[in-house]
């Protein structure tokens, strides 16, 4: 199972020149120093699969380090309501984690963006308090400053093979919750790596969990208690 991620059509492909090469040398040796082997069909059957495992593995035990940001990153939850203090402008708190395989690397220039009747429309990044209730469909959830993902993944690069989670909250300033609420509407988190390579993500509201568990990774588990 290890090896299968290395057999993509560029890897087979080099493999099996390689394999043809060397089993064509081998043969070339043989023949030069006149042994003949027994059974010459199994020769070409037998050799080509034994030297292609062998490259395989080889490839698999001795593959290059990434040099770069490898970022596999995913919205958690989208808990989307009426803007604090604007009843005309919509607010989201986003849950974002960011699992990094490749070299280490800071996170900025966050923003989020959604579509509105072929519209590309940019969020307002929101100062998070140090603690912060807001009240959704479901309750009263409390955030904390501590978690703002721009603020987790400056101070503290990403390390190989490590994870940060953390929210970001935003504003759509002059877009009421009810035309933003709605099945289908897309939002567009975009950041920039160490290098000024742009990630972006993006999922549909409605696809994402509006009410938040336990996350690992936040300094303290969400707590939502039902507004009266």
């Amino acid at each position: 199972m290890a090896l299968l991620p290395q057999l993509t059509l560029e890897n087979l492909v080099i493999n099996i020149f390689w394999t043809v090469v060397i089993t064509l040398l081998g043969r070339a040796v043989m023949w030069l120093f006149n042994v003949v082997p027994k059974k010459e069909r199994l020769y070409w059957i037998i050799m080509p699969i034994f030297i292609l495992g062998i490259i395989a593995l080889a490839s698999h035990l001795f593959k290059p380090i990434p040099n770069k940001p490898v970022l596999a990153a995913k919205i958690d939850v989208v808990n989307i309501h009426p803007a604090p203090s604007d009843a005309n402008s919509t607010s989201m708190i986003l849950v974002i984690s960011v699992r990094n395989s490749g070299t280490p690397t800071i996170l900025e220039d966050w923003s989020v963006t959604t579509k509105l009747e072929g519209r590309t429309i940019l969020a307002e990044n929101l100062y998070l308090s140090e603690t912060m209730d807001l009240e959704g469909p479901q309750g009263k959830i409390t955030y904390r400053r501590q978690d703002a993902i721009y603020t987790k993944t400056v101070d503290m690069p990403i390390p190989q093979g490590g994870m940060v989670r953390g929210i970001i909250w935003i504003m759509f300033k002059g877009i009421r919750f009810d035309i933003l609420n709605r099945p289908g509407t897309k939002i567009e988190v975009n950041f920039v790596d160490v290098l000024g390579s742009e990630h972006v993500i993006s999922t549909s509201i409605s696809a994402i969990p509006s009410r938040p568990s336990y996350l690992p990774g936040l300094t303290i588990p969400f707590k939502s208690e039902k507004s009266k």
